[in-house]
């Protein structure tokens, strides 16, 4: 069995640490990468959106030919939409209010975006990962922010049947937020240390259950 040596994360402020005294040392990538002695790369960044995450982690080289990867994706909410402009990308949410030539695009999507179809299109984007990390041989676990727990559950929605639900942790009812609260939280609401450590151990605890890794 080959080696994991690097633990690749990403999601958004949830993943990245946001509000944390040293995202490096105390967000659940970092305490995770440090329990099972390996490398770190976290991908996440404040605000990003599902769009982007895919992109990335198709970018990224994963598997090489002496060690895997573990791969972890904290999904944001699916009400986010990614963007670019003169001044790069970046995230506008259907329901939310933006400023400037921004704000007329979360206008537009508010009057003409339909919500379930966000929802189906972040389904749609959970099977292409999956997909994709089965073809790599990477190991991997999923799990949302927030938002997509709450989205559509009393609809028959095709598209969940192909979830993969023994790497999607806490799937359908269940994420970050659920298992993070109630723990401190910092100005803007995101979960401090605490919270973070929790979340750690609910995913080591499920590392351990489908993979010898540890």
């Amino acid at each position: 069995m080959k080696k994991v040596r690097r633990l690749i994360t990403h999601g958004c402020s949830f993943t990245y640490g946001e509000e944390l005294g040293d995202p490096s040392t105390a967000s659940w990538p970092a305490l995770i990468a440090a329990k099972l002695g390996v490398d770190l790369i976290n991908l996440a960044k404040p605000a990003y959106s599902n769009d982007a995450i895919l992109q990335d982690l198709v970018a990224q080289d994963i598997n090489q030919t002496d060690y895997t990867d573990l791969v972890i994706i904290c999904w944001t909410s699916n009400l986010r939409m990614m963007f670019n402009d003169k001044d790069g990308h970046y995230t506008v949410m259907a329901t939310t209010k933006e400023r400037g030539h921004r704000k007329q695009v979360s206008d537009l999507l508010m009057a003409t975006t339909d919500l379930r179809w966000l929802y189906e299109r972040w389904l749609t984007q959970v099977i292409l990962a999956q997909s994709y990390l089965d073809g790599r041989h990477a190991k991997y676990l999923f799990f949302s922010a927030f938002d997509n727990q709450k989205a559509f559950k009393d609809l028959r929605i095709p598209l969940r049947s192909k979830i993969n639900v023994s790497k999607f942790i806490g799937w359908p009812d269940e994420g970050f937020v659920e298992w993070a609260y109630p723990c401190e939280l910092g100005p803007r609401g995101h979960p401090l240390e605490r919270g973070h450590a929790k979340v750690a151990g609910k995913l080591l605890d499920a590392l351990d259950k489908r993979y010898d890794i540890r």
